[in-house]
C-alpha cells in the first residue's frame, strides 16, 4: 500500500503513512507502482535526523548514519514488496542484510516486527508445501496436520482454507469408503459363517458316507499319484534323451563342419594361401556363430535341464567360444599383428573342451 501524500510504502491496512502521518486508511489511488527509494522516503523525518546527526557527532558522523538509514529504509521498501511477491526467504534475508545498520529505535522496532513475520510467513509456506506433497502422495490425514498448522494471518491463506476443505473432503470420502467396506467385510463374514455351519450340519448327516468316500478317494489318489509319478518319469527320461540328441546334433555341426572349416583354414594358412585360409575360416567362424544360437535356443526350451546335460552345454559353450577367438587370432597372424602361440592356445583349449562333451555324449 502506497502513500499518496509521499509515495512511501506502508503495511496493508495501515490508518496512517509511517512516513509522512498522512492518513491512508481511505485512500484509493487510481494507480499503484513501487516507489523509488527517492520517493519512498519522508524528507522532513530525514531533515530532522540529520540535524541531529549533526548536532551529535559532526558532518562525518552523520554521513554514514545518513547513509545508514537510508539503506535500512530502502531494505525495508524492498521487503515489504518481496512480502508481496510471497517470497518470503528473500524479505527475510533482505531485512537481516540490514539490522546492524538501523540508525533509530523505530527502525529496530520495525526491522523486528517484520523479520517475525516473515520467519512466521516462511515456516507457514513451508508447511502449505509439505501439505501440497503429502496430498499429491494421497496422505490427506498428513496434509490436513500441516495445513491447520498455519496461522489465518498467512497471505495465502485463501490458498489453505482452499486445501483444507479439498483434504477434509477427502478424508471424509476415505472413511466412508472404509465404513462402506467394514460393513460388507461383516456381511461376508456373517455369510461365510452360515456356510460354514450348514456344511458343518450336512457333514454330520453324512459321517458315514464321507468316511467310506474318504477311503475310496484315498485309494483312487495313491493310484493317481503312482500314475502321475510314472508318467512324469517317462516323460522326464523322454525330455532328457530328446535334449541329448538335440546336443549331439548341435555338437556334430560344430566338429563336423565348424572344426573341419577351421582346420583347412589354418593348413591354408600355414600353406600361405591367405585367401582360401580366409574363406574357410569365415565357415568356421558362421559355424561357430550358429553354434551359439543353436545352444541358447537348447537352453531356452529345456529350462530344467540335468546337471550332466547344463555341463555339457556349458563346455560345448567354452570350446564354442575358444575356437573362435582361435579364428579371430588366425586371422591376427595372417594380417601381421597376431601371434601363432595364442591361436594354438585357444584352438588346444577348443579341443580339450569339445573331447569333454564328446565323452559325455558316448556316454548317453
Amino acid at each position: 500500500m502506497h502513500c499518496t501524500a509521499c509515495g512511501g510504502e506502508n503495511k496493508e491496512g495501515s490508518n496512517f503513512c509511517r512516513h509522512c502521518g498522512a492518513a491512508i486508511s481511505q485512500q484509493h489511488p487510481k494507480h499503484t507502482k513501487t516507489p523509488s527509494f527517492i520517493s519512498g522516503l519522508n524528507f522532513r523525518h530525514v531533515a530532522f535526523a540529520l540535524a541531529g546527526m549533526l548536532l551529535v557527532g559532526g558532518v562525518a558522523f552523520a554521513s554514514v548514519k545518513a547513509n545508514d538509514y537510508f539503506q535500512v529504509e530502502t531494505a525495508l521498501n524492498k521487503a515489504q514488496q518481496l512480502n508481496l511477491k510471497g517470497d518470503f526467504q528473500d524479505a527475510s534475508d533482505t531485512l537481516a542484510s540490514v539490522k546492524s545498520l538501523a540508525v533509530f529505535r523505530s527502525q529496530e522496532g520495525e526491522i523486528s516486527e517484520m523479520t517475525a513475520k516473515e520467519v512466521s510467513y516462511i515456516q507457514d509456506n513451508n508447511a502449505l508445501l509439505s501439505a501440497s506433497t503429502s496430498i499429491s502422495t494421497g496422505d490427506f490425514n498428513t496434509a490436513q496436520t500441516s495445513l491447520e498448522s498455519i496461522s489465518t494471518d498467512f497471505p495465502q491463506y485463501s490458498t489453505v482454507k482452499d486445501k483444507l476443505i479439498y483434504v477434509q473432503s477427502h478424508i471424509q470420502q476415505n472413511l466412508q469408503t472404509q465404513a462402506d467396506q467394514a460393513k460388507a467385510d461383516a456381511a461376508a463374514q456373517a455369510q461365510a459363517k452360515a456356510a460354514a455351519q450348514a456344511a458343518a450340519d450336512e457333514a454330520k448327516a453324512q459321517a458315514a458316507a464321507a468316511a467310506k468316500a474318504k477311503i475310496d478317494a484315498e485309494t483312487q489318489a495313491s493310484e493317481a499319484q503312482a500314475a502321475q509319478a510314472a508318467q512324469a518319469e517317462e516323460q522326464a527320461a523322454e525330455m532328457r534323451q530328446t535334449a541329448i540328441n538335440s546336443l549331439l546334433s548341435i555338437y556334430s555341426s560344430f566338429n563336423s563342419d565348424g572344426l573341419t572349416y577351421y582346420n583347412e583354414g589354418i593348413n591354408y594358412s600355414n600353406a600361405d594361401d591367405y585367401s582360401m585360409a580366409a574363406q574357410y575360416l569365415g565357415e568356421a567362424l558362421a559355424t561357430f556363430k550358429s553354434t551359439t544360437n543353436a545352444l541358447t535356443d537348447l537352453k531356452n526350451d529345456y529350462s530344467n535341464l540335468d546337471s550332466d546335460i547344463s555341463n555339457a552345454v556349458i563346455e560345448l559353450e567354452d570350446a564354442d567360444i575358444d575356437c573362435t577367438e582361435a579364428v579371430g587370432s588366425a586371422a591376427s597372424v595372417m594380417e601381421g599383428t597376431g601371434s601363432a602361440a595364442t591361436t594354438n592356445y585357444y584352438s588346444n583349449l577348443c579341443t580339450s573342451y569339445a573331447s569333454a562333451v564328446k565323452t559325455f555324449l558316448n556316454s548317453n
